[in-house]
């Protein structure tokens, strides 16, 4: 933290990159070539019939220690067909297991492997057993104590006392656990198989962990009372103070920076957040260490740069060194000044996600300096001005968990996202939606989304349209290096045809295949797009079907995402967005 890691206006320097880098039309070579080089829509087509149908399933977990496939046999069900066991577990789950999914099961074909198999002969087994609405039964690897505490899904006991049930609470909560695909003549049937619910055991404890998980308190502080054990002191060109109800960091030299804690050990997964200000208009920084190590100067800064609109993120290592993790980025989200910005942060195993005000600016995955006993503290730094009046106020630390979304983008604030017109192609905000117009053929474009960092499983979803023209093509593009090294996931609506292509430099090489899918809507119809990444896995969605599910291992990690449009042999068209989604997934 002793060097600010900026040199220049990089903020500027980045979005006139950006733009040199994404108007092809600057570029005649670039902008000659096909949309977003590869196979254009209807060549190299999968020409079949392509049904899709999503199958509910259950799913029963043998995990430790309760192991309720192994307790279940012992009890006298090891004879019990799975269908009979469905039974048992419906009639003690307290409405839980709703008598249509059993129903939808009763009415599998005869013979299906759910009414001949019997539970004795998964005795032992480390995985789950799924128990299919179609009458099919597969081995999954579900857990019910990882979505324990979880947004969207709910635990409880039955009835009975002998087993656990985790369930989602909304359809957008359901597991998705795999894919069958059945190929008749030219037709492919595509079976998507989500699991509402977890059955498990954890023995006889298993609501010791929820009582301790919400029984735990958070730390919180308005400064009123200078007693409340944070830090004080003042050296060569620093103090640190309780003053009028605030928590003061006081510089009074250039390049100097000093912060101060409560000691306050931290849970293994957090949240922090703080207000935060400036008295004085100056060329100062404010933020956050978190998992921090108490006897050294280990751990993260989260930093934010007022005058500048920029933060950073930084990790301090054991050795005395730092690792720039964000480098100082522009934000409009951040307050300029003297006015107050809410400042947070949370993290979650080895993610870290940082918000200001209320929403988030950047994410990372990082396994240094994880778990619980770290501790953390608030820090300013002066750089180039001799007088830095950092204030704090209304700081808290607790315990969190995992929630999606963690980033919404519905396009009612117009600043966010670049805008401009090139001539060629204009970035805009159009009646509560972002476009992207392009008046060349065969050229493409892309707008990244406002979010810093990356991480190695998340979900991106937007809501996608033709505004001009009825020949675009839109998507999304993600593990997005930059514009030569890059996935592109792109629907050709006119057709309903979708394609995956990766760029690497010059090459793009197509990774699915133009291929028609009855599950994307025709014409100007306005398609939602979903893409996951989980780590080397790729799956492709439209309007919450499956398309594809596929594995490659280039662009993993802390990688950017971007919207794709594109125009083949007409001009002008424009594509409208909105709707932007993305989550970190469990």
């Amino acid at each position: 933290m002793e060097e600010r890691l900026y040199h220049q206006s990089r903020w500027l320097l980045f979005a006139l990159l950006l733009a040199a880098a994404t108007l092809l039309a600057i570029q005649p070579a670039r902008a000659a070539q096909p949309s977003a080089p590869g196979a254009a829509p209807g060549s190299e087509v999968t020409v079949m019939d392509v049904f899709t149908e999503t199958v509910l399933t259950l799913n029963l977990s043998n995990e430790a220690p309760g192991r309720l496939i192994d307790a279940l046999i012992s009890q006298g069900h090891g004879d019990d067909t799975l269908f009979e066991v469905l039974g048992y577990l419906k009639d003690q789950s307290g409405g839980l297991i709703p008598d249509a999914f059993y129903q939808d099961v009763a009415g599998a074909p005869v013979g299906s492997e759910v009414f001949t198999a019997h539970l004795s002969s998964y005795a032992g087994t480390a995985s789950s057993l799924e128990i299919s609405a179609d009458g099919t039964v597969h081995l999954r690897n579900l857990k019910g104590s990882a979505y324990v505490g979880a947004p969207g899904y709910a635990t409880a006991p039955s009835q009975d006392g002998h087993f656990t049930l985790t369930t989602a609470q909304d359809p957008l909560y359901h597991i998705y656990t795999g894919q069958t695909q059945v190929q008749v003549g030219l037709n492919t049937y595509i079976y998507n198989y989500n699991t509402f619910g977890i059955v498990w055991w954890e023995g006889l404890h298993v609501y010791l962990p929820l009582v301790l998980r919400d029984a735990l308190p958070c730390f919180t502080d308005d400064f009123a009372s200078p007693g409340s054990g944070w830090f004080t002191g003042a050296g060569a060109g620093w103090s640190v103070a309780y003053l009028n109800g605030e928590y003061r960091i006081h510089l009074t030299q250039k390049e100097t920076w000093a912060w101060g804690s409560p000691l306050e050990p931290l849970p293994e997964d957090y949240r922090l957040e703080v207000d935060a200000r400036l008295t004085t208009a100056g060329d100062g920084a404010y933020g956050i260490i978190f998992g921090a190590g108490e006897q050294d100067l280990t751990g993260y800064a989260f930093t934010i740069f007022p005058a500048e609109q920029a933060y950073v993120i930084t990790r301090h290592n054991g050795d005395g060194t730092f690792t720039t993790l964000e480098d100082e980025d522009f934000t409009s989200i951040i307050h300029a000044g003297t006015a107050v910005n809410r400042l947070r942060v949370d993290r979650i195993g080895s993610s870290i996600h940082a918000y200001v005000n209320n929403v988030l600016v950047a994410t990372w995955d990082d396994n240094r300096f994880m778990g619980a006993g770290a501790i953390f503290g608030l820090v300013a730094y002066s750089y180039t001005a001799s007088d830095i009046d950092a204030r704090f106020d209304n700081v808290s630390a607790c315990q969190t968990g995992l929630s999606c979304p963690l980033y919404t983008e519905d396009f009612a604030v117009t600043d966010r996202w670049y805008t401009g017109d090139h001539g060629w192609g204009a970035w805009s905000y159009q009646s509560g939606a972002y476009e992207m117009l392009l008046r060349n053929t065969n050229s493409w474009m892309y707008s990244m989304v406002p979010l810093e960092g990356g991480l190695p499983r998340f979900a991106l979803q937007a809501d996608m349209r033709l505004s001009t023209g009825d020949q675009g093509l839109y998507g999304l593009n993600f593990g997005h290096v930059d514009e030569q090294h890059l996935y592109n996931f792109r629907v050709y609506p006119a057709a309903q045809q979708y394609a995956l292509f990766k760029a690497s430099g010059a090459t793009w090489t197509p990774l699915v295949n133009w291929t028609v899918s009855p599950a994307i809507h025709a014409g100007v119809a306005p398609n939602t797009l979903r893409v996951e990444r989980d780590g080397e896995t790729i799956r492709l969605y439209a309007n919450g079907v499956l398309l594809r599910e596929l594995s490659d291992a280039s662009y993993v990690g802390n990688q950017e995402m971007s919207l794709y449009a594109g125009s083949w042999n007409q001009a002008p068209v424009a594509m409208r967005y909105d709707n932007v989604t993305f989550c970190e997934l469990p």
